[in-house]
């Protein structure tokens, strides 16, 4: 992050795992989650547009 001026330690490269690690199980929830809308019966767009709108919520709580 040195375009940012931000220090390049231990402490910042763990919070980027982190975020990274965190954001990666987030996608894979939502993707999960519309995949198993879209087998209950909806089609793909409504399954994806549900998903997005059902786990986004609690993941940006």
């Amino acid at each position: 992050m040195w375009l940012r001026g931000v220090n390049n330690d231990i402490y910042f490269q763990i919070a980027v795992l982190t975020i990274v690690g965190l954001s990666a199980k987030n996608s894979i929830l939502i993707v999960e989650f519309a995949r198993a809308q879209h087998q209950a019966g909806k089609n793909l767009m409504a399954a994806a547009t549900e998903a997005a709108r059902l786990r986004l919520r609690p993941i940006i709580s």
